[in-house]
């Protein structure tokens, strides 16, 4: 079942992004600890101990790494946070020159 979180979950002008490494384009935004995929509005992941847990099946989906989340098999970079978002649980990150 898929819910429609369309009305709770429009991004606004303090919304935190995430962005595709491999293009930079938006893939999803923050509501607290959780990420919403841009494509339709549906609940995609949440943060939980610095890593991105699939809403799905719990599964971890890449871990964070300052404002990188990163493959956690490989280690290469999947996607990013601009340095002016601040993620889920207050932190802001601006060491990176990216974003």
């Amino acid at each position: 079942m898929v819910m429609d979180l369309t009305e709770e979950t429009e991004p606004n002008e303090t919304t935190c992004w995430l962005f595709r490494c491999d293009d930079g384009s938006p893939f999803a935004f923050a509501r607290g600890h959780d990420f919403i995929r841009v494509s339709d509005h549906s609940l995609w992941s949440y943060l939980r101990d610095g890593r991105l847990l699939s809403a799905r099946s719990g599964d971890c989906l890449a871990r964070q790494e300052d404002r990188l989340f990163v493959d956690e098999s490989t280690g290469e970079p999947v996607f990013y946070v601009p340095a002016s978002c601040e993620l889920p649980g207050g932190s802001r990150n601006a060491s990176s020159s990216r974003g």
